[in-house]
């Protein structure tokens, strides 16, 4: 009888120990494309931000700079240098506007690579990873870094109407997501996809297109992502000649895709608090690449045509780094 209860004790103790083998086994590195290479590089915000991109601030009735060349500013909700907020009861103050560098968005080929904060994280079981080279199909896995520019430099830390953020944290991270992995679960999920990934919501976006191209998103057409393809499906499946291209559109996706159960709020439709929207307002959001080449800051939608030129050098990756600037719209005490 002894015996037979050490037996049974050790058969247990084998099929603990087989599954957390199978556990482990999940978390081991996939063999990724040859093409796709993480390489960690630690960012250096002082060296990598367009500082041009801030720009036109706003204070009071008074403009300081101009919106950079290929972006615009949208009009603000505040029409006169006073304003008011409930707070709760009614108070006065000023009318402050502005361009934020809060965070950064990678759009990877290799499964949890943070290069941005230089470290190579384990890749979850079946995660998709790099591309086809025989067809236009790529795939992006995407995160959302909370970066707060203005606090690691130690500037504007006390004024009300800057990110309260004060640490680099990864909030969101789409290795994680099966909806972003698979274009039929993403469809069961969010079921417009079914009215806008098709021929004829697209043509639509021909208007955003120029526009985009000319520094102005249309907004209300929030599936259309300009010369850079379609916000639908939210996933990590894109269909581009063009690695550069196909990044911003990656970005594009996953911001648009955080609007929705309220990961990512507005800043800029209303000044005296952020509001959470359900899809995103693209006139609100700018975009500059800063890895593996650092860029010029652009609105989503531009073609990489007229900036993308050796943003994407060969033998370092295909994994891209976004700087995200937030417009921020503030009645300031």
């Amino acid at each position: 009888m002894r015996e037979k209860l050490v037996l049974g004790k050790n058969n247990i103790q084998k099929k603990c120990f087989f599954f957390i083998f199978l556990f482990f086994l999940t978390w081991i590195p996939h063999a990724h494309d040859a093409h796709a290479i993480c390489t960690p590089n630690p960012l250096n915000a002082l060296l990598a931000v367009d500082w041009t991109a801030i720009f036109p601030i706003k204070i009071g009735g008074l403009q300081i700079g101009i919106s950079p060349p290929g972006t615009s500013d949208p009009p603000s909700v505040l029409t006169q240098p006073i304003c008011f907020c409930p707070n709760p009861l009614p108070r006065p103050g000023i009318s402050f506007s502005m361009w934020e560098p809060v965070y950064i968005i990678e759009t990877v080929k290799d499964p949890m690579c943070m290069m941005t904060l230089g470290v190579q994280l384990p890749i979850p079981f079946g995660n998709q990873a790099g591309y086809d080279k025989k067809t236009r199909h790529k795939f992006f896995n995407a995160h959302l870094i909370q970066y707060p520019v203005w606090s690691i430099l130690g500037l504007l830390v006390d004024f009300m109407c800057v990110s309260g953020a004060n640490e680099i944290d990864i909030l969101d991270f789409s290795e994680v997501i099966p909806t972003w992995q698979n274009d039929q679960l993403a469809t069961l999920l969010y079921p417009e996809t079914l009215l806008f990934a098709n021929p004829i919501a697209p043509m639509a976006c021909i208007a955003d297109a120029v526009s985009s191209n000319l520094g102005y998103p249309i907004s209300p057409l929030f599936w259309c992502l300009g010369s850079a393809g379609t916000a639908y499906p939210m996933t990590g499946n894109i269909n581009s000649e063009g690695s550069v291209q196909a990044s911003m559109t990656a970005a594009g996706r996953w911001l648009n895709f955080l609007h929705r159960p309220g990961a990512v709020w507005d800043y800029a439709t209303w000044a005296c608090s952020p509001v959470p929207l359900p899809t995103w307002k693209k006139n609100h959001w700018r975009f500059q690449l800063i890895q593996p080449v650092p860029g010029r800051v652009q609105v989503m939608g531009r073609s990489a045509l007229l900036w993308g030129a050796f943003k994407n050098p060969v033998g370092i990756a295909d994994n891209f780094a976004w700087m995200v600037f937030r417009k921020r719209v503030c009645c300031a005490l």
